[in-house]
Order: C-alpha cells, then sequence, then structure tokens
C-alpha cells in the first residue's frame, strides 16, 4: 500500500458478489470476485484415478511461478476480481481490502485519519502471529492488536457465520492500544432499519444437508409444518414462497418442522442491502449461510449443514432476514480492522504503510485411524489433503481410506514434512492439491470405491510379485531415460521465511554426475507450500537421487539411472494401485527387482495396463548412506 490508497480512500464500498457467497450490506459499487472454494454447493470430482506429486509422476516436470505466487502473496489490493484467498499452515500474507474511509475521527487538526477494513482468508483461522507495517514488526498489545506509531490494527479469525456489523467492529484508535468499536468513534455507519422472522429449522441431519429459502413472496404469508421434505416444501410454495433441500449428501434431511415468515416482497427497496442472520442454533456439526439474500437472486438464502459423523443428528436454527442500509462485513472470513494516521501537508506520515500478518490458517479435523477427530490447527500435508476433499470437494467420508491418511500424516510428522500454503479460492482444484503433494513426495488414488494417500518413502514393503506368468504376450517394456529428460542439478524453489516470506531456492548436484555427462543439466521444481529450507534440500537430494541412481544386486548406489516398465496383467493382480511397491521376476531383466507402480489402468479388454519405476532404497539416503528421511 502506498500513495495510490490515499487517492482511493473514501471515494466508495467494493461488495462482494451476493449471488456467490455474501454482500458487504449497504455497499455500493462493482463486484469483488468470492467464489468461496469452501462455499460452493456442489461437489467437485476429480478426474482420474490417482493424481500425483512431483515425486511418483514418470516425468520430473520444469515448473516455475515461485517467484510470483511469494510476491503476490504479501500485497494489499483494492480491485474487482480479486478473490479471497484459503489459507493452510503458517504464513505471512497481505489482504484485499473491501471498505475504507477517511477523516478526522481521532487524532486531532494536525492529522487525518484513515480507517479500512481487510480480508484476509476465507473460513476462520487460527490465531495471528505477528504483524507488520512495511517491514516493521507491529508491537503485540494483545487481543489480535497490534500498533506502531501510526499504524494501528485489531484482527478478527472470523466474521462468523453470518457476518459482522461495521458498526459493532473495534478499531484501535492509538499506539497504546486503546480501541473502540466504529459507531463510537464517530465513523460512519448506518444501522439497520427493518427486521423480520423468516424461517425455523429443527430437524434430523444425516452428513449434510442443503437448502434453499427464498427469504421475499408477493404475499408474505406465514406456514408453519412438519414432515419430510416433499410436505414442507409443497407447503411453503402453497404461501407463494420457496424452500428447497437440494445437493443431499447421503441421507440428507430425514424429517424437520420449520416455520416460515418471509418480507412482503413489495415492501422491499431494492437500492438497500439484505442479509440473513443465523441464530439459536443447535447440533454437533456446523451449520453456514453460503449465499446471502439479494434482489439479483430473488432474495435466495443458501444454508448448509454438515454432519461428520456416521449418524443422524438434531439440528435447529433461526434465520432471520434484514434490510437496512448498514454496511455489513460477509461472514466466514478472518479480516483486520486497520487505522493509520496520515498528514501529506505537514509531511507527517504521508504515505500509508503496507499492512501485513503472519498467520496460523485454517482450522483442520485431525485425521484418525477410522475417522476424523476434533478440530486442530495443522500444517501436516495428511489432514489438509483430507480437508479439502472432504470440506472442499463434498467427498463422503465413507468413500475416505482414513488408515491411508493416518499413516501418511504420521510419516509426515516423522519426515519433517510441512505445508504452509495460500491458495486461490478459486484456483483449480487438482493444481491445488498437486501443489500441496509436492511438499512430501505424494500423491492421492482413488482404488476399490476409497481415496487413499500415500508418500514416497523408505522402506516400503512389496504389495506383491510378479513373474513371467504374470506378464501378458510379451507385453513387458523396459526403458531408461534419455538423455534430454536426466539432469544432475536440482532446484527446489520455496517460501522463505526468514528474507520476508519471498521466493528462495535449494540446490543439489553431483559433481561426479557432471562429470559423467560433461555438463550441468538443471531442473526446477516448484514447491509454494514448503517454507523450510531442510525440507526443501530433503526434497531436492532424494529427487536427484530417483532420477539419476539405481543399486547393483548387494543395494550399493551406482551412476545409472532407474529402469521404467510397462506392462499388461490379468485381474488377478487387480488389487495392485499406485504407490505399490511389485517385485518382479523376469527373464528381460538381470535379477529380480523392485518397482513402484506410477499408473494402474483398466482397458477395454479387462487387462490392466500398469507403468512403474524402480524403486531403490538408497534413493532415501545421502552419499554417505545415512536416511535423509
Amino acid at each position: 500500500m502506498s500513495k495510490a490508497v490515499k487517492v482511493v480512500a473514501g471515494i466508495g464500498l467494493a461488495i462482494f458478489a451476493p449471488v456467490l457467497v455474501g454482500g458487504l450490506a449497504g455497499a455500493t459499487g462493482t463486484a469483488l470476485s468470492f467464489a468461496g472454494y469452501y462455499g460452493a454447493v456442489g461437489a467437485v470430482t476429480l478426474v482420474g484415478s490417482s493424481l500425483a506429486g512431483s515425486a511418483l509422476a514418470p516425468e520430473v516436470p520444469d515448473m516455475d511461478g515461485t517467484d510470483v505466487y511469494a510476491g503476490q502473496a504479501l500485497q494489499t489490493k483494492k480491485d474487482n476480481i480479486s478473490a479471497v484467498p484459503v489459507v493452510f499452515g503458517e504464513r505471512r500474507l497481505g489482504s484485499s481490502i473491501i471498505w475504507q474511509t477517511s477523516g478526522e475521527q481521532v487524532s486531532g487538526v494536525d492529522n487525518e485519519d484513515y480507517w479500512s477494513i481487510q480480508v484476509l482468508s476465507e473460513a476462520e483461522i487460527n490465531s495471528f502471529e505477528e504483524a507488520y507495517a512495511n517491514e516493521d514488526i507491529m508491537i503485540d498489545k494483545g487481543s489480535n492488536k497490534f500498533t506502531t506509531k501510526y499504524a494501528h490494527i485489531k484482527g478478527y479469525t472470523t466474521s462468523g457465520n453470518s457476518g459482522m456489523n461495521l458498526a459493532d467492529i473495534e478499531f484501535v484508535k492509538l499506539q497504546d492500544g486503546t480501541s473502540a468499536t466504529a459507531s463510537a468513534i464517530g465513523i460512519d455507519t448506518a444501522t439497520t432499519d427493518q427486521t423480520k422472522q423468516v424461517f425455523t429449522f429443527s430437524g434430523n441431519v444425516d452428513h449434510e444437508l442443503y437448502m434453499t429459502i427464498r427469504c421475499a413472496t408477493s404475499s408474505g404469508d406465514t406456514y408453519s409444518g412438519s414432515g419430510a421434505s416433499t410436505v414442507l416444501e409443497s407447503g411453503v410454495s402453497g404461501v407463494g414462497g420457496y424452500y428447497d433441500e437440494y445437493s443431499e449428501g447421503w441421507h440428507g434431511d430425514l424429517s424437520a418442522s420449520i416455520t416460515y415468515t418471509p418480507f412482503d416482497s413489495d415492501n422491499l427497496t431494492s437500492s438497500k442491502s439484505h442479509y440473513v442472520d443465523l441464530s439459536a442454533v443447535s447440533g454437533r456439526g456446523a451449520v453456514k449461510v453460503i449465499q446471502q439474500p439479494a434482489s439479483s437472486n430473488n432474495y435466495e438464502a443458501k444454508i448448509k449443514i454438515s454432519d461428520s459423523e456416521g449418524s443422524e443428528g438434531e439440528y435447529s436454527f433461526t434465520l432471520t432476514m434484514k434490510e437496512g442500509d448498514g454496511v455489513r462485513i460477509p461472514p466466514n472470513v478472518a479480516f483486520i480492522a486497520t487505522h493509520q494516521v496520515f498528514n501529506g501537508t505537514d509531511n507527517l506520515h504521508s504515505s500509508l504503510d503496507s499492512i501485513t500478518t503472519k498467520i496460523q490458517g485454517k482450522k483442520l479435523r485431525a485425521v484418525g485411524a477410522t475417522a476424523f477427530g476434533s478440530e486442530v490447527y495443522s500444517s501436516n500435508p495428511a489432514e489438509i489433503v483430507a480437508d479439502i476433499l472432504t470440506s472442499g470437494l463434498s467427498i463422503d467420508e465413507d468413500n475416505i481410506d482414513f488408515a491411508s491418511f493416518y499413516n501418511t500424516r504420521n510419516k509426515c510428522d516423522d519426515y519433517g514434512y510441512s505445508c504452509n500454503i495460500v491458495f486461490n479460492a478459486q484456483a483449480n482444484v487438482q493444481s491445488t492439491i498437486t501443489d500441496i503433494l509436492s511438499t512430501c513426495r505424494g500423491q492421492i488414488v482413488f482404488s476399490q470405491g476409497l481415496w487413499k494417500m500415500k508418500i514416497d518413502e523408505k522402506s516400503q514393503s512389496v504389495a506383491k510379485t510378479l513373474t513371467n506368468n504374470d506378464i501378458l504376450n510379451g507385453s513387458l517394456s523396459v526403458s531408461m531415460k534419455g538423455f534430454n529428460e536426466i539432469s544432475n542439478h536440482i532446484n527446489i524453489k520455496y517460501i522463505n521465511p526468514d528474507d520476508n516470506w519471498l521466493s528462495a531456492k535449494a540446490e543439489f548436484d553431483s559433481v561426479d554426475l557432471k562429470d559423467l555427462d560433461g555438463q550441468t543439466i538443471e531442473k526446477t521444481l516448484d514447491t509454494k507450500g514448503v517454507t523450510s529450507s531442510t525440507q526443501a534440500d530433503k526434497l531436492a537430494e532424494i529427487t536427484l537421487n530417483a532420477i539419476r541412481y539405481s543399486e547393483d544386486a548387494s543395494g550399493n548406489r551406482i551412476k545409472q539411472t532407474p529402469l521404467a516398465i510397462s506392462f499388461a496383467t490379468t485381474v488377478k493382480n487387480a488389487e495392485l494401485e499406485v504407490g505399490d511397491v511389485i517385485s518382479l521376476d523376469h527373464d528381460l531383466l538381470d535379477r529380480t527387482r523392485k518397482f513402484i507402480l506410477l499408473s494402474v489402468e483398466t482397458g477395454q479388454g479387462g487387462d490392466i495396463q500398469i507403468s512403474a519405476r524402480e524403486y531403490c532404497e538408497t534413493h532415501y539416503k545421502n552419499s554417505a548412506g545415512v536416511y535423509l528421511i
């Protein structure tokens, strides 16, 4: 943030597109995209039987983008297109300004005050760790308050399921940490001018349920009733309203009682803001507003109930629609309330500081051996992937192989693999998961109706031994990577917290390999979620080992590119899946060798096509024979 911010201070309010997640109530202007990775009401299906990180892909791709990614994460923006990010683990980041104004409320005749609301992340975050004004660390005043002489902020880990009124938000007024609400300070905030109960719900939910409620009708009649969804929906429709249960995960709503008392749409003012408050919520899972009502969506609110347990649970809540011209912060976001003092005339802090914060991101349900546990803060890649699959993509928990995720979670802890990542809520899901998998040389696999997670690791047991008799029609193909596909110098790009969270590079090479090749051949890999040089160094060395080294019959490392094989087999080996290690005893090989499976596909004729890379224990050791993980 620099002089440009002074120019736009107070010129108007940006709003979140109300048809997506929620409106910044009372605001006018153009829409700020907020597609909401976790606000989506439809499930997204991952394509393919597996999605692998760079560890197990048959190719080692050249990737870039960490430099740009790191810079963008630290920027504070005010525009009409920036999506609110999702944060996993610990990161320092900028924000998106969704409201700002200027004028003298506190500072006196010689100074002006700048006030803003800046959104950091979607979903509730765990904590604020540090705050910075430009590169100066701000003084922690407790209660998520941070100050310098001219810049003061208060952080909010969440705006709650219904959002917050600007008038009720506390701003830090002074360097000593003194704070007061926006309305008490004298910031111009209007209040709600009409409120009415719209909807009450009491019913049983199994896993998850989505509901659409039209909060305004032409007649405004009241409906009360109990029963199954078809009875309730037709009853509401009979009084001119609209209530629908849709996209039910598993059983959804089993039975319910509702009361529906809408606004009369003839009395609504399209130029004013409309939103619903969620109150009197009971139940063991989560109840969220995922779409706020507005004239552009026929005043329809969307509600999501998520129940992680395996049996039905009782839920109840009250939904109240409000119309007003007050400014409102959207639901389910983490944000900061910022105050800065400036005086361009007397050259006193004439340029506003860029405010960045170091936060611990989204809380996750702990991955257990058989089910999810309670919510905890975590930067473990396995728990992050499990959260995206279930909370983000609405994959049912009964389709998650918890044993594999639990094992991977423990291995990541043992090996020092963590993931600290910021990603755009509108990002491609597969590329996002690939970025997370690259932090632990991992993959997810869909096999036998279950999603599993594995990592490329040492001391893997052999899943099955195959011989000549298992290979169809002489289909075995054995090859090595050509000169243009190998490297002798690996660069791992990662994020360095010790250098202002900018891009850094870990390098690993081999003098012997360079002498053998007669030149330096570099590969650069992108690991946006890695923030540890130790972790980056491990990944670089294991990657080069897996590209360039094999081992002899005694298990000694040799300078030979690992073998790559492909073959067809019968359904008697149908249990094999990506990530398994097999032992292959075949006439085309000089001895029995181990291979790790990279792809397993069933052909139209029922045969199974497999590709694999040679698996060597020395890949996980350094040149002195000491395990890297």
